[in-house]
């Protein structure tokens, strides 16, 4: 789960806040990414991990670090999966000597990334066969008060359209004889224990009503699916209510 993303100027002596607060283990991965100048000189370039044909730097001159409770930790253009050593508030700052920013310029991309045991948010990706009609499980049981957010892409054919349908079905709308009625015919449909849910190509922060397990399937007729080709491919995240 993303955490945090912004530039970090190399012109800012005082660094960049993340207003992320971290605690001693947690589990998180940053990437980093760009140029800047360390000076006015046309050949002054340096990238997160540090000044380009430079060998005589101190070694964390000109390089991105992180920096919690005034204490500096190398970043580079990555640290991945970083058992953060103390607690506090994580900002970013280009490593240039005392009073020699004024003449930097640029700034690195970064991102924050944190395990998805620790921000509490469990994620499955899977394919959906536009042909089957007991669709797919995800093992996933939420509970009620979960969060879930699904995304969906891909295309299938069924034998009522005659061009390929994406996640959000037929324009033309429902089917009376379709598995869930209320949505759109060769949808992406969820389904909670024994309870359906439209789904589509995107369904955002929706609150689980009710505990059991996810499953995906294609709102077809009973009996039709057997003639569908193509699949869509999901991505699921849940967000554990505390």
């Amino acid at each position: 789960m993303k955490l945090w993303s912004g530039n970090v100027s190399a012109a800012e002596e005082n660094g960049i806040p993340s207003g992320i607060k971290v605690n001693k283990g947690d589990v998180i991965t940053i990437l980093a990414n760009g140029w800047v100048k360390y000076s006015r000189g046309e050949s002054a370039w340096a990238a997160p991990q540090g000044a380009a044909g430079r060998d005589d730097l101190p070694e964390s001159i000109a390089t991105l670090v992180a920096v919690i409770n005034n204490k500096k930790y190398s970043v580079g253009n990555y640290l991945y999966r970083w058992d953060v050593p103390e607690s506090g508030e994580i900002s970013f700052l280009f490593n240039d000597r005392p009073g020699t920013f004024s003449d930097n310029s640029g700034e690195f991309h970064v991102e924050v990334y944190a395990e998805s045991s620790q921000s509490n948010v469990e994620t499955w990706d899977g394919t959906l066969p536009g042909n089957s009609e007991s669709g797919v499980k995800t093992n996933l049981v939420v509970k009620k008060g979960d969060i879930i957010t699904v995304k969906a892409s891909g295309t299938i054919h069924i034998s009522q359209e005659g061009k390929g349908l994406g996640p959000n079905g037929s324009m033309r709308g429902s089917s009376k004889n379709a598995i869930f009625p209320p949505a759109q015919l060769a949808s992406v449909v969820m389904k909670i224990a024994d309870t359906y849910y439209p789904a589509g190509e995107e369904l955002t922060d929706f609150v689980a009503p009710e505990d059991g397990e996810v499953s995906f399937i294609v709102n077809d007729q009973p009996g039709s699916h057997v003639d569908n080709r193509g699949e869509f491919s999901i991505h699921m995240d849940v967000t554990r209510a505390e």
